[in-house]
């Protein structure tokens, strides 16, 4: 997956990108590196906690 990060960061975001969020705003690609791996973090914790939420929909 981080392969696929790093491809979608090259062709669709400026190296200058703004992240605005309501804890804060960063610039680069940096600051979308740490903004998805803080969300797949709460993805995982999410799925822990509600384990329906992770059956495939048919």
């Amino acid at each position: 997956m981080a392969g696929k990060l790093e491809e979608d960061l090259r062709h669709n975001y400026a190296d200058d990108v703004v992240l605005l969020t309501e804890n804060s705003n960063a610039r680069g690609h940096d600051a979308i590196r740490i903004s998805t791996e803080r969300l797949r973090n709460q993805l995982i914790k999410f799925v822990r906690i509600c384990p329906k939420a992770n059956r495939k929909v048919a």
